[in-house]
């Protein structure tokens, strides 16, 4: 509308999904963390890692976790420079037994991952929307991400949203989600409910209706 001089009346926003692999779930009885050495209790990172998405920050709000929690991050993502950044820092300040490193994980197993997590933690400084966001909501995962931007857009009502710029704010959200059972079952179980509106059948009857509209 800005830059091309558009009027919203032109303008129809229809979401993306996630793979439909996400839709099911595996009980949680049998998933076996065991396939990947994945801890007991851990939030997780999916994507690049770059600066944009303030991993470092992340991991800087580990540190101020009550260690009674006993809980880990494991990270799924690649990166360059920004990714050896966090590595160094994680080398240098001893957590190599908190944060989990893992590469060369088959997309098939991602959902499974995304299920044994206590919270997918993504304190973002900018994303053009956030799929590991609804593919944590597909999931049965809580979601810890950003305040404003596209964050709420995909994370709906009953995630809880951040300052990316405030480790202690990041640390109190994993504390929350670990400590409050109540809290986190409703998040998993609102977030169960507003994720629908991202199953590609609904997307894909949007598109058909914007169609049959022209």
């Amino acid at each position: 509308m800005d830059f091309y001089k558009i009027e919203d009346s032109k303008i129809k926003v229809i979401y993306q999904s996630c793979h439909p692999q996400f839709y099911t779930h595996t009980p949680l009885s049998i998933l076996n963390k065991n396939k990947h050495n994945l801890p007991k209790n851990y939030v997780l990172y999916v994507g690049t890692v770059n600066e944009r998405k303030n991993l470092l920050g992340l991991v800087k709000s580990l540190q101020m976790v009550d260690n009674q929690l006993d809980i880990k991050l494991v990270v799924i993502g690649e990166g360059g420079d920004y990714f050896k950044k966090v590595r160094n820092y994680v080398l240098e300040n001893r957590m190599e037994s908190r944060v989990l490193f893992l590469s060369n994980i088959p997309f098939s197993d991602f959902p499974n991952i995304y299920r044994g997590a206590k919270a997918l933690v993504l304190p973002s400084f900018q994303e053009g929307f956030g799929i590991p966001i609804i593919e944590a909501l597909w999931s049965g995962c809580p979601v810890i991400t950003s305040e404003g931007g596209c964050f709420p857009e995909a994370g709906g009502p009953d995630s809880i949203y951040i300052n990316p710029h405030d480790s202690e704010a990041i640390a109190h959200a994993i504390e929350q989600v670990m400590t409050d059972a109540s809290l986190r079952e409703r998040m998993i179980l609102r977030g169960g409910e507003y994720v629908q509106k991202f199953h590609e059948k609904r997307i894909g009857e949007e598109w058909e209706r914007l169609y049959k509209s022209l």
